[in-house]
C-alpha cells in the first residue's frame, strides 16, 4: 500500500518541481530500496536490535560483525557512526554519483568515506574509476621503466646505430655509431633519400666491413623496400625502435646530441665554410681519441689497439703501450648495471592476451588512448599490440601501455592470433592506411610513416633480457688506465686545451723545432721521460 502511494507521488513531483517524471530522484530511489531491502541488511538490523551472536557463519554478514560496535539503526536505515550504510541495490548509483565530475581515486575515496559505507567500498571505487572511458582517455603517460641496456656486442662494428641530425645551419647529417667501440662517423648529406643513405652505408662498409645488425628509427628512408633489400642482400639484420619512442635507439640519440654540440662549437669559432668543415673533422678526431666513460678506453684503442697520434704526442714521442682489454665485456656490464640502478624506474610486464590501453598517435605527436590486447612480446619492453576495433597490429613500448581493468569478452576472440603465427598489418598513425610486410613500395617521402610490420623485428632484441639478471654477479673491476694519462698522487692530469692559439686549424701545424733546451736531469731515477716546459706550448 505504501509503495502504491509512493509511485502515485512521482508524476506530481515532476509537475510541480520541474523534474522529468520518467527519472526517479535519489531520494525516491532510496525510499524504494528501503522498502525492498535484502535479507542481509534485515539480518544485520535484527542483530543490531537483539544483539550479535558470538560467531557469524554467513560470510556476507561478517564485515558488519567486525564493525558491530559502530552500527546503529535510525529511521529504518543502518548507520555506521555518522555514515549511511548503502544497500546493494543503490551502490552502483551512489558510485556513479560520486564520480560524476571524474575526480581521481584519492579525492573520490575521501568524499565517499565522509558520507557513506558498505563492504568493499574502496575496491569498488578503484575498479569503477580504472574502467572509466573518460578517465582512461585523459590518463597521463605511464612512469618510465628502468634503463634496459643493449647487449654488449662481441666485436667492433658488429652492431651499428644510425640516425639523422638536422636541419642544422641548413644542412643534414647522418650519424653512425659502433656499439662496441663507440666509434663515431658523421656524414654531411645533400639528400636524405634511401639511395643517399645506401651510398653512405657502402662507403662505411668499405672501411669497416659489413655490420651484423643495424638499428634505426622508423623513418621512410630506413623502412623503405629499397633499404630492406639492401640489408637482405648484405646479410644485415635490421632492427627498428617503437614508433614515437626514440629512447629505444638511445645510442644514436645520445650521439646526435654530442655531434650537434660539436657542430655548434665549430660554427661559433669558424669564419667560413671550409674552416667549419675542418673544425668538425678535428672535433670527430678528438672524440675518437678521448676516453669513453662506459668502456674506459678510447674508440681508437678498441678499433686499432692504440690511440691515434695527435699533436699532443709531440711532447712525448715514446708513448706507453695501450692497456689490455681482456675483461672489457665484464667492465662494460658492470657500468651498465650501475646506470640501470642510478636511473631508477618501474618494471612493468604484460601477459599474452591481456587487455591494455595503448597510445595511438595522430598528427603533430598528438595521441589518444585506445583499447587493445597483447599478442606477442618481442623484447624486454616491446610488445605487439592488436587494436580491438580495427584489428591492426602495432609495436609499442611498455611506457606506451597500461593495463585496462574493463571486463570485456572480446579478448577471447584473439585465441587464433595468440596460438598461430603473426603476420601483422601495419597502419600509419597519420593516415590510417594499412600495409603488409610484402609491400613493394619504396616509401621515399616525408618522415611520417612511423609504423612498421612486426615481422621486420628480428629475434636479436630478445638477447637484451639477460643483462639485468647478470648485474648482481659482476665483479668489481677497476677501469683500465688509458694511455697518455699521467697519474700523480692518485689524481689524473687533465688533457691540455686545444684552443692554445686562436685560428689554429687541424692538419696545418707548421714544422717547428720542439727539442727541449736546458732541461734538467730527472730528479727521480724511476721517471721514464724528461720534464717538459709546458709554458712554451701555450
Amino acid at each position: 500500500m505504501e509503495d502504491n502511494n509512493l509511485t502515485q507521488r512521482i508524476p506530481r513531483i515532476g509537475q510541480n518541481g520541474g523534474i522529468d517524471a520518467g527519472k526517479l530522484t535519489l531520494a525516491l530511489d532510496w525510499e524504494i530500496a528501503r522498502k525492498k531491502k535484502k535479507n542481509i541488511l534485515r539480518e544485520v538490523i535484527k542483530h543490531i536490535q537483539n544483539g550479535w551472536p558470538k560467531k557469524i557463519i554467513n560470510a556476507e554478514v561478517k564485515p558488519y560483525y567486525l564493525c558491530r560496535l559502530q552500527l546503529s539503526v535510525e529511521n529504518g536505515c543502518v548507520m555506521r557512526g555518522h555514515k549511511v550504510v548503502i544497500p546493494g541495490s543503490l551502490r552502483h548509483r551512489i558510485l556513479t554519483e560520486l564520480h560524476t565530475s571524474h575526480m581521481g581515486i584519492v579525492k573520490t575515496k575521501a568524499e565517499a568515506r565522509s558520507r557513506c559505507w558498505f563492504p568493499g567500498l574502496d575496491d569498488a571505487l578503484e575498479n569503477m574509476i580504472s574502467s572509466c572511458e573518460v578517465c582512461m582517455q585523459l590518463r597521463p603517460t605511464p612512469p618510465r621503466t628502468p634503463v634496459c641496456p643493449w647487449e654488449y656486442p662481441p666485436q667492433p662494428f658488429y652492431r651499428v646505430h644510425l640516425d639523422f641530425l638536422g636541419p642544422l645551419n641548413g644542412r643534414m647529417y647522418l650519424v653512425l655509431v659502433d656499439a662496441y667501440s663507440k666509434w663515431l662517423e658523421v656524414y654531411e648529406m645533400a639528400s636524405t633519400t634511401t639511395s643517399a643513405v645506401i651510398e653512405r652505408m657502402y662507403e662505411y662498409m668499405s672501411r669497416y666491413g659489413l655490420p651484423h645488425t643495424v638499428v634505426t628509427d622508423n623513418g621512410t628512408n630506413f623502412c623503405s623496400q629499397e633499404f630492406l633489400n639492401f640489408c637482405a642482400l648484405n646479410g644485415i639484420s635490421h632492427i627498428t625502435s617503437p614508433a614515437y619512442h626514440p629512447a629505444s635507439n638511445g645510442q644514436a640519440e645520445a650521439y646526435v646530441k654530442i655531434v650537434k654540440r660539436g657542430i655548434k662549437t665549430c660554427l661559433l669559432s669558424s669564419t667560413n665554410a671550409r674552416e667549419n668543415k675542418l673544425r668538425l673533422y678535428k672535433y670527430v678526431f678528438d672524440y675518437r681519441n678521448s676516453v669513453h666513460s662506459t668502456t674506459g678506453m678510447s674508440p681508437a684503442q678498441l678499433v686499432f689497439g692504440r690511440k691515434l697520434r695527435s699533436r699532443l704526442d709531440l711532447m712525448n714521442p715514446r708513448s706507453p703501450p695501450s692497456p689490455s682489454s681482456a675483461s672489457l665485456t665484464d667492465y662494460v656490464l658492470s657500468k651498465q648495471c650501475t646506470q640501470s640502478k642510478t636511473k631508477g624506474g618501474k618494471v612493468r610486464n604484460f601477459e599474452l592476451g591481456q587487455v591494455i590501453m595503448y597510445k595511438k598517435y595522430l598528427v603533430n605527436n598528438k595521441y589518444t588512448w585506445c583499447k587493445g590486447v597483447i599478442l606477442k612480446r618481442i623484447g624486454k619492453n616491446v610488445y605487439i599490440v592488436k587494436d580491438f576495433k580495427s584489428s591492426i597490429q602495432l609495436k609499442r613500448h611498455s611506457e606506451q601501455l597500461f593495463s585496462c581493468k574493463t571486463k570485456c569478452g572480446a579478448s577471447q576472440t584473439w585465441a587464433d592470433d595468440l596460438s598461430g603465427s603473426i603476420a601483422p598489418t601495419v597502419a600509419s598513425p597519420a593516415t590510417g592506411m594499412m600495409s603488409s610486410p610484402c609491400d613493394d613500395s619504396s616509401g621515399i617521402g616525408p618522415h611520417t610513416h612511423d609504423e612498421e610490420s612486426a615481422t621486420e623485428e628480428r629475434e636479436e632484441e630478445s638477447g637484451r633480457t639477460g643483462i639485468s639478471s647478470a648485474c648482481d654477479n659482476q665483479p668489481n673491476r677497476e677501469s683500465p688506465e688509458p694511455s697518455h694519462v699521467t697519474v700523480t698522487r692518485g689524481v689524473r692530469r687533465p688533457a691540455q686545451s686545444e684552443d692554445s692559439e686562436e685560428g689554429d686549424l687541424f692538419f696545418e701545424a707548421e714544422e717547428a723545432s720542439l727539442e727541449p733546451q736546458n732541461i734538467r736531469e730527472p730528479r727521480f731515477p724511476k721517471r721514464n721521460r724528461p720534464r717538459v716546459n709546458y709554458r712554451q706550448f701555450y
